[in-house]
């Protein structure tokens, strides 16, 4: 019955069912007492901890509940896009729109159109803040005779975060 419970990756090589039954078993130890779970898997922590503290390389980069820093993800918003367009054109067309920060490359590819001719397609991922931009991203392509394959929002994760922190305090990217 101790005070603090220290868990240094406690669900690495486990099936799905026990990765559910050890969630479980964390929270239900946290209700009682301190549980310091130590681990890589982001997507675990959001499942489990009520306070996050984020570190790398022995610093610590962000020290918050939970929900500050999700309030802190939805300042920065993602959306993905695929164009049926050159990359290149389409990558200048988005970094112009109002709002946004950055436009990722993030793949493309040729295809065969309807008349058998060789299309290229630009899967992008573009950043932004303030308002949705979808309907002027939208817009935008349909206006340049480009077809829009996909608009999806990319819901910010903690890796997202954490990665973005690492960036911030490094000067460098981190793989």
């Amino acid at each position: 019955e101790p005070d603090v419970l220290i868990l240094d990756e406690p669900t690495i090589g486990l099936d799905p069912e026990q990765v559910v039954e050890i969630r479980h078993l964390i929270r239900e130890l946290g209700e009682e007492r301190t549980v310091i779970l130590s681990t890589h898997i982001l997507p675990e922590v959001s499942t489990v901890c009520d306070r996050i503290i984020l570190i790398n390389r022995g610093r610590v980069l962000a020290s918050e509940p939970l929900a500050a820093l999700r309030a802190q993800l939805e300042r920065t918003r993602r959306l993905r896009v695929e164009v049926d367009g050159p990359r290149d054109e389409v990558m200048n067309m988005f970094s112009r729109l109002p709002g946004v920060i950055r436009v990722e490359k993030y793949e493309s590819q040729r295809i065969r159109g309807r008349n058998q001719e060789e299309q290229e397609t630009a899967l992008l991922v573009l950043e932004y803040d303030g308002v949705e931009i979808g309907r002027e991203v939208s817009q935008a392509v349909l206006q340049r005779g480009w077809g829009l394959l996909e608009v999806h929002r990319l819901e910010p994760t903690l890796e997202d975060l954490y990665l973005k922190l690492i960036h911030e305090s490094d000067g460098s990217r981190a793989e």
